[in-house]
């Protein structure tokens, strides 16, 4: 469990975190870069994953697409269907 104790992202303007909405919450006309890579088959499988480091002085967050790194975590990944494909509800 994390607790956010300060946050400025919300402050300023902002499109979105690296085209990871879903095409019906893109800018018309715009195909976000996670749809983009599963149609040109660039990615080993169709996921992304976020590390968030605690400590981002020692060791910084990342963004992975294609796959995930197992070292990463521990224990099961519980995978769910998106019941709501614009704001990733679950």
């Amino acid at each position: 469990m994390g607790v956010v104790t300060e946050q400025d992202v919300f402050n300023s303007n902002f499109d979105g975190i690296v085209g990871l909405a879903y095409p019906g919450m893109a800018d018309n006309g715009t195909k976000p870069l996670m749809d983009s890579m599963m149609e040109q088959g660039i990615l080993a499988d169709n996921v992304f994953a976020f590390y968030m480091s605690m400590n981002p002085e020692k060791e910084p967050s990342e963004l992975v697409f294609g796959h995930y790194d197992e070292d990463r975590f521990e224990g099961d990944i519980n995978w769910h269907d998106v019941k709501y494909k614009m704001f990733w509800n679950l």
